[in-house]
Parts: C-alpha cells; sequence; structure tokens
C-alpha cells in the first residue's frame, strides 16, 4: 500500500464550528489511512493511499464540512495559444496534476489561470506542466494567497 502525506491549511480552524466534523469527513474518505489536525496551526495532516484518493477528494471531504482549504492562484501567461482546442489542451494537462484544484485558459489574454496547493507544487512546475503540453509559459503574472472563494484554499504536501 502506497502512502503519502499532505498538510491542509484552514484559516481560524480553532474558530470554525464546522472544524469538528473535518476530521470524520478526511476519515470517512476512501483510501485514508490517517487524519491528525491541530488547531493551534490550522493544519490538518492526512496521510493517504494515491491510487484510492487524490488530492481533490480530500479538499471536497473538507468543504463538504462547511470549512475551506487555502489555495494560491496563479495567472500565467502562455504564447502561441491560438484556438479553443489549444486552450482545452492546456486546461486538462493542469487539471491532471495532484495539487491542481482548478484551472482555467482565457483564450483573448493567452493567460491560464490555476488554483492550487503550494507546497504541493510551485510556479516552475505549472509552468512545466505547460511545456510538456506543447506550449511556452512567457512569465508568471502572480501567485497570490486566496481568500475564501469558490477556487478552494491551500495545502501542502510533506515528503
Amino acid at each position: 500500500m502506497n502512502s503519502e502525506v499532505v498538510v491542509l491549511f484552514i484559516d481560524r480552524l480553532e474558530r470554525t464550528p464546522a472544524a469538528e466534523r473535518i476530521e470524520p469527513a478526511l476519515a470517512g474518505t476512501r483510501g485514508v489511512q490517517s487524519v491528525s489536525m491541530n488547531f493551534a496551526t490550522d493544519k490538518v495532516r492526512v496521510t493517504y493511499d494515491p491510487e484510492l484518493a487524490d488530492l481533490r477528494r480530500l479538499v471536497e471531504a473538507v468543504r463538504s464540512t462547511g470549512c475551506d482549504v487555502r489555495a494560491l492562484h496563479a495567472i500565467i501567461d502562455v504564447e502561441h495559444i491560438e484556438c479553443p482546442s489549444c486552450a482545452a489542451r492546456i486546461e486538462q494537462a493542469l487539471r491532471a496534476v495532484g495539487g491542481v484544484l482548478h484551472a482555467s485558459v482565457d483564450l483573448p489574454t493567452r493567460r491560464a489561470i490555476v488554483s492550487y496547493l503550494p507546497g504541493y507544487l510551485t510556479m516552475r512546475d505549472l509552468g512545466q506542466v505547460i511545456r510538456e503540453a506543447g506550449y511556452q509559459p512567457t512569465r508568471e503574472l502572480t501567485t497570490a494567497s486566496l481568500e475564501p472563494t469558490h477556487l478552494g484554499r491551500v495545502g501542502a504536501r510533506a515528503h
């Protein structure tokens, strides 16, 4: 059985009434082996089998409790996006990567917009995924921590 560990960061965990539902929600997720919560640091440590559970499923389990996970948001300029199928190819490549919570490409501006778990992925990783899809990122415009939004929030992978 394979095991990976991810640390999810949840704002004001100790002051969130729904926080008591996080541990059972995660523990009940297929593939989760253990859950440990630290209210002082707003962290939830999850050990899971990546063949049975993925990071998006873990984030969904947290969201089902009324809480959310912090995420970073990146906007990346990409060269040579000429048509909707180009945009779809980049979106598909980004969404296939563990740690990406949301990915879309704005064709008119030729920008990839990605919500991801920092500590699990970096801007360099996202650029590499775009290159492997056959496109060239020109520069990363922004990386910012998101406030609670529909895109999600953030986590970190322990090595």
